[in-house]
């Protein structure tokens, strides 16, 4: 798109077009944003928490300041805006320790754009993508990847899918992608219900151990369960290696 001044390509909203926004593709591209632009923010805010030992942040109000600063930008036709963590881990690695840096990184971007929009045309996007990938490698922590083992082979298989996503398409796609199979994982240990039984004492003492998730979908194998107790006898139910309870 070229526009022919640095405020040439804000496209304000008429009401003529409000009726567009109720249309399902509209709908659906907005829920979609919105979902990964917030997902994007909190994963952000919480790496960001991690490298410094100053104010934690509020998600609350960081969700409720995008929301309203995204509002505006839908009726400037604008892009969304939402928290990136290699620009806020520069800010935390030159020393900033307010809210402030944020505003000033703002405020100079403005500048620039109203007073020198011709220098910055003249940056080679190969700098910058090479400032993107040195701030990019400087937040990868290889032990915490060596720590994925600890937790089996799908995490990995996320974590690796994931990258891949964003690399070859890009970053809405790789985080959907990520989240589609961390959906999988998770409703793969939901419905996982171990079930042991023992019995003590010609059958006067039972004993029923849990592991995994106990939610409605395993409570029919549980009542199954249950019917095998012989009647009168003691029964105990151990549940400290459930995951979940439901």
């Amino acid at each position: 798109m070229q526009c022919k001044s640095s405020f040439g390509c804000i496209v304000t909203v008429h009401l003529a077009s409000l009726p567009r926004l109720i249309q399902a593709p509209v709908l659906l591209d907005a829920i979609v944003i919105a979902f990964i632009a917030s997902t994007e923010s909190l994963l952000s805010a919480v790496a960001v928490d991690r490298l410094h030992t100053g104010t934690r942040t509020d998600f609350d109000r960081e969700l409720t300041a995008q929301g309203i600063g995204n509002i505006i930008c839908g009726f400037l036709g604008a892009l969304p805006m939402t928290g990136v963590i290699a620009r806020s881990s520069v800010n935390v690695e030159a020393g900033a320790k307010t809210r402030l840096s944020t505003m000033l990184h703002g405020l100079w971007l403005l500048i620039l754009v109203i007073a020198a929009p011709t220098l910055l045309k003249i940056i080679p996007i190969s700098s910058l993508a090479a400032i993107l990938v040195v701030t990019g490698y400087k937040l990868i922590e290889v032990e915490h990847i060596r720590q994925l083992k600890k937790y089996g082979r799908f995490p990995l298989v996320i974590f690796a899918a994931t990258l891949i996503g964003i690399v070859v398409t890009d970053l809405i796609t790789g985080v959907l992608i990520g989240i589609l199979l961390t959906g999988v994982l998770l409703i793969h240990k939901m419905s996982v219900l171990n079930i042991q039984m023992i019995k003590h004492e010609n059958n006067q003492r039972i004993d029923i151990y849990l592991q995994g998730a106990a939610t409605f979908v395993r409570l029919p194998k549980l009542a199954n369960i249950l019917e095998l107790v012989p009647p009168g006898s003691e029964l105990h139910v151990y549940m400290q290696d459930l995951a979940y309870f439901a």
